[in-house]
């Protein structure tokens, strides 16, 4: 039986190494496999809701088409600009997502 997904993630990125999305879909996906509840869609939301109350922080968000803000307001596109960047981010575990891993695991 494998870890849940929230401890899991904590524990994939307990080497404080950066890691993408796709990365970590690339590391729990084998321990995942098959179960419907496993999506890209859900780990990161899994991410952006960790991020929101610090156990993760975005290190880096790599920009492959940067546009400006106002253009993106212009066009109407902001919303799936910011979504397009979250996929390009680079997240890695906090301190205190340490120390909720490790309470989580005692």
């Amino acid at each position: 039986m494998q870890a849940p997904l929230r401890l899991n993630l904590c524990i994939k990125c307990a080497d404080s190494q950066p890691r993408s999305l796709q990365q970590l879909w690339d590391e729990l996906e084998p321990d995942y496999q098959g179960e419907s509840h496993f999506t890209l869609d859900n780990l990161q939301l899994h991410l952006q809701a960790m991020q929101a109350i610090g156990m993760f922080k975005i290190l880096e968000i790599k920009q492959n088409n940067p546009k400006s803000n106002l253009e993106d307001n212009l066009t109407g596109n902001l919303a799936n600009n910011l979504a397009d960047n979250f996929n390009d981010a680079l997240y890695i575990l906090t301190e205190y997502g340490h120390k909720k891993m490790q309470k989580a695991l005692e």
